[in-house]
């Protein structure tokens, strides 16, 4: 894993997750040799011996934009998107970092990735070329620039949900820690429209008291049946 047991940084969560898999290992290790069954030289993902101990962020995001090539190639989506796709893995590897451990990357990281998000200027490198997010970051505040939308800053955000996806599904890490991350802006448009709609509904439900209305609602009941006669 490159961490030690003695890291004073390795969490209780963390020690337990480390324990239970090398039990797991353990168990069917013994099984598999009751069984006569030498043909594993590893259960988990977690302790193969031929995987790098160090693997880093920048290692994980190549075979995911290898994947998004091929997967735009088989239902031939345009070379346009691949290239959208290929921007936001830069920027998302440039905020993490391509050498940070991918034990480092936990669920605090991925606030803070969401944070940078939140304060990056919209067209950025229009504005400011191939200057580093963290200075961009400083001089689009300064300036009173216009910053990321929430969907732009979705889209950001789901590339690094889907840069660990694979991690997590190897067990490479025991879960995605971008999994359910959102903007911490929400996109005031949708707001509104969702407000509106509620307040479209609730005024269809109250119709029935409006002045105009004058409905008068009698309910008759006889044995089990009942209706309800309304009259205006």
């Amino acid at each position: 894993m490159g961490t030690s047991l003695d890291d004073p940084d390795m969490t209780s969560e963390a020690l337990a997750e480390l324990v239970r898999r090398g039990l797991l290992v353990f168990t069917r290790r013994r099984l598999a040799r009751l069984a006569d069954d030498h043909s594993h030289m590893f259960f988990d993902q977690l302790f193969d011996p031929g995987r790098s101990a160090n693997a880093t962020s920048g290692q994980l995001a190549e075979p995911c934009l290898q994947l998004t090539e091929k997967e735009a190639v088989i239902n031939g989506l345009s070379q346009k998107w691949v290239d959208k796709q290929r921007a936001n893995l830069t920027l998302v590897r440039e905020i993490v970092g391509d050498k940070t451990p991918v034990e480092a990357v936990d669920y605090d990281a991925c606030l803070r990735v969401r944070t940078a998000l939140a304060r990056l200027p919209a067209n950025r490198t229009k504005l400011y070329g191939d200057l580093p997010a963290d200075q961009a970051i400083e001089r689009a505040a300064k300036e009173g620039k216009a910053l990321f939308s929430p969907v732009t800053q979705q889209q950001y955000l789901s590339a690094v949900r889907d840069v660990h996806d694979p991690a997590a599904k190897k067990r490479l890490i025991p879960v995605n820690p971008a999994e359910g991350l959102k903007p911490i802006k929400r996109d005031q448009s949708a707001t509104s429209q969702s407000m509106a709609s509620e307040t479209q509904g609730i005024s269809q439900t109250q119709c029935c008291h409006r002045e105009e209305c004058l409905s008068h609602c009698v309910t008759r009941s006889s044995g089990q049946n009942s209706k309800c006669i309304v009259s205006k």
